[in-house]
């Protein structure tokens, strides 16, 4: 049913997005694999901002994502925040949005649409930007 759910809702935004590429929109069967991918336990295996290592910040921290686009964040096995995620296909690169709201540092920054600029079935690698100054690396648990 819930997938059912997301592919009538990636229909509705393809019917009400008019200026959308192409490249923009994606499969049922592709949302469905952006899950299934991620679906899962993570941890912060490396983190940098302009440049310096501040990974240490975020030792403690474990996110969780799940089948439902849900979004978890936890700081020594206690959760700490919650919101949502989802992928977005594009021509030169594809993008993880996470959306966190009224949250607080350290867990803000993962509030944003991630570049991804390399991933496995183990490990995630996102960007800030394009100009890399802010990279972040997760590893599944």
């Amino acid at each position: 049913m819930i997938g059912f759910l997301h592919c009538t809702l990636a229909f509705a935004v393809f019917l009400g997005s008019a200026s959308c590429k192409k490249n923009e929109l994606i499969s049922c069967d592709e949302m469905r694999d952006s899950s299934k991918e991620l679906n899962g336990y993570w941890r912060v295996s490396q983190y940098s901002d302009n440049n310096q290592d501040k990974t240490n910040n975020f030792s403690a921290i474990t996110v969780k994502f799940n089948n439902s686009y849900q979004f978890m964040m936890y700081e020594n096995g206690i959760q700490q925040t919650e919101g949502s995620w989802s992928i977005k296909h594009g021509e030169d690169f594809d993008k993880l949005s996470i959306v966190i709201p009224f949250s607080d540092k350290p867990y803000k920054f993962f509030s944003s649409d991630w570049i991804i600029t390399a991933k496995s079935s183990t490990s995630i690698t996102l960007h800030n930007n394009t100009n890399e100054d802010e990279m972040m690396r997760l590893e599944k648990l």
